[in-house]
């Protein structure tokens, strides 16, 4: 160290300008200058008319010196028209300076500037040229960066948590060598390194120093900067406050994290992520207060605020997969005054009509709960009735970016249409499903993938099925990726789904495990569950293989509501009882979407190739 610091005193000694940290502020005021300094006469006719002002600069530098000058603002200003000649000579002749000041901003550290005025005897308002001419952009040639503390310790100990933080902060700077040197850049660097050790648990992570000498005649600017980690800042005793139907235990054990365990701030937002899922909670606030001197056991402070104990909702819309629809849902979150959880939901639409109740345990310190539920339903899709009764037990563990479900589910289930025999079908099985998430939202993601992946077994039996054995596989991998262009940002949205059953002919399992394809998040351009075997005439049944594609893009409708956007896509797919049977349908169309707090609203207008007719979905929300 005192060695760096020598060297830093021999280069400010040796004529090097230095630049301890830019500020974008403007230069000191210039002496004021009188009328005839710059040719503006006192007695100029229409004496106080706002100037017109001609920036002449490269594109980067020109926007910049229009916006934030002070000739620019007094320009802008309501005050213009009343400003004197001898005020709008001062302000031009402090131009230039304000002008340089600009562009060192910007990495331009030897600009020349100039100030001219114009047409003063013409008609209409005069004219002021400034014009600079910004020479070369400073680059970052040396770079000094080192990390001091706790972290700085650990690191050389050998912990390699910590060794990956320290060499991540390397890799992470936003400044490296060759780069161009930009004031807003260097404030965004520094501002991203602090966030990131805090955000590991070094919650008072400071600057002990950080400088950028500038070497105008080689145009290479010498970086050091030295991070003070400060103490890891570890958990201790969680707190809980607003706890009163609940117990304040159920809060703590959902902490994730024990006595000792680094604060981090992925383990602080998981917390509460965590408890916002569990229903109980209407609000919830997870917080440490960063004391040094309890950085061994900082205490961590839990708000909640209790959703009331019983709540009922009820609802009316249209999805061109239900029709016309009304809900009528109903959650009990202490029922038997257990810390057990009931809800119930009935759906009243034109072609389903359905039941779906529940009752689990509260979410247990493994993250996970038990879950009975169970299913009543009818589906009239094109006059083909499927009426069926379901119920399951199994367990389920929710995390921010995993969900698992392990169940067993036993079905009674009847097919009927109008002139042929109903199909009637039973199972016992068991399944397993995954949930993947890696997005950079929930309710809108925009970057990121989500893989849902399910496996399961059972016995089917039935009046068109022998009793015998399958299995089930079934996957839906969805994709968001952002792009850039000349024309502004565009957003891709990629969907790969495909399920198969596995079993002897002869073993027909019910038909709510078996595929179809079709519908708002499916093949649009068809109806919902219409692309199955059977479709061509005959009974309809789902079929035991799966597979459907779609692609899709869209960008804003207007730059200035980003939230409205247009799309346009193409989506394929089929179920079919034998692989030969999957030819793809084609549906293509496009659509509006509206980013709503509760998903993205869509509308969209598909034209089905192989029926040859247009049709129209509205969805809200995604699925996974």
């Amino acid at each position: 160290m005192r060695g760096l610091l020598t060297a830093l005193m021999v280069l400010l000694l040796s004529g090097c300008a230095v630049l301890a940290d830019l500020k974008q502020s403007l230069a000191p005021p210039q002496p004021a200058l009188t009328d005839t300094h710059l040719g503006l006469a006192a007695d100029t006719p229409d004496a106080g008319t706002p100037p017109v002002l001609d920036v002449r600069a490269p594109a980067p530098l020109k926007g910049l010196l229009e916006q934030y000058l002070e000739l620019a603002r007094a320009i802008r200003s309501p005050e213009a028209p009343r400003l004197s000649n001898a005020e709008w000579a001062r302000l031009a002749g402090g131009a230039p300076a304000e002008a340089k000041a600009l562009a060192q901003t910007e990495g331009w550290f030897d600009a020349l500037a100039s100030v001219a005025w114009e047409n003063l005897d013409g008609e209409g308002p005069p004219r002021v040229v400034v014009t600079v001419t910004p020479g070369d952009r400073a680059r970052v040639g040396r770079l000094t960066f080192e990390v001091h503390g706790a972290l700085a310790d650990a690191a050389d100990a050998g912990d390699p948590a910590a060794r990956a933080l320290r060499d991540g902060l390397f890799a992470d700077w936003l400044l490296p060598e060759d780069a161009v040197f930009r004031n807003a850049v260097w404030g965004d660097a520094k501002a991203a390194i602090l966030t990131k050790l805090r955000a590991q648990g070094y919650a008072a992570a400071a600057w002990a120093g950080t400088g950028a000498q500038v070497d105008t005649t080689t145009h290479q600017v010498r970086v050091f900067l030295v991070a003070d980690s400060g103490p890891l800042f570890r958990a201790g005793e969680v707190h809980v406050s607003g706890a009163n139907h609940h117990d304040a235990a159920a809060v703590q054990v959902l902490a994730g994290f024990k006595p000792g365990d680094a604060l981090t701030e992925t383990r602080l937002l998981d917390y509460q992520a965590r408890l916002l899922k569990t229903g109980l909670y209407d609000q919830i606030s997870v917080l440490m207060e960063p004391d040094v001197t309890l950085a061994d056991a900082v205490p961590v402070q839990v708000n909640v605020r209790e959703a009331p104990l019983q709540s009922a909702t009820t609802g009316v819309g249209y999805a061109a997969n239900l029709g016309l629809n009304g809900t009528l849902e109903y959650s009990h979150r202490r029922a038997f005054g257990q810390p057990l959880t009931s809800r119930h939901k009935i759906v009243l639409a034109q072609n389903q009509q359905s039941w779906e109740g529940e009752l689990a345990t509260h979410t247990d310190a493994s993250f996970s709960r038990w879950v009975l539920g169970g299913t009543l339903e009818r589906l009239d899709v094109d006059g083909e009735v499927t009426q069926s009764m379901r119920l399951r037990l199994g367990r389920s563990r929710e995390l921010p970016e995993h969900d698992r479900l392990v169940y067993v589910e036993a079905e009674d289930a009847r097919l009927c249409a109008s002139g042929y025999d109903c199909i009637l079908s039973r199972a016992l099985s068991g399944h397993v499903q995954h949930i993947w998430r890696r997005l950079d939202s929930l309710s809108q993601p925009t970057n990121g993938w989500a893989l849902n992946a399910q496996v399961g077994a059972g016995v089917a039996d039935g009046n068109v099925s022998k009793r015998g054995p399958f299995g089930r596989v079934y996957g839906r991998l969805t994709a968001f990726e952002p792009f850039n262009t000349s024309s502004g940002k565009w957003y891709f949205q990629g969907r790969l789904e495909g399920g198969a059953i596995i079993a002897q002919d002869s073993v027909v399992p019910p038909d709510s495990l078996l595929f179809r394809a079709g519908g708002d998040e499916s093949v649009r351009g068809y109806g919902w569950r219409s692309l199955s075997p059977g479709a061509d005439g005959g009974v309809q049944t789902g079929g035991r293989y799966l597979l459907t594609a779609s692609a899709e893009i869209s960008r804003p409708l207007f730059e200035d509501t980003p939230s409205i956007l247009w799309a346009a896509f193409v989506d394929a797919g089929n179920a079919g009882d034998t692989l030969r049977e999957l030819k793809p349908a084609v549906g293509i169309g496009g659509g509006l979407r509206v980013r709503s707090p509760i998903g993205p609203v869509k509308v969209d207008l598909a034209y089905g190739e192989r029926v040859h007719t247009w049709r129209l979905h509205l969805s809200v929300g995604l699925t996974f």
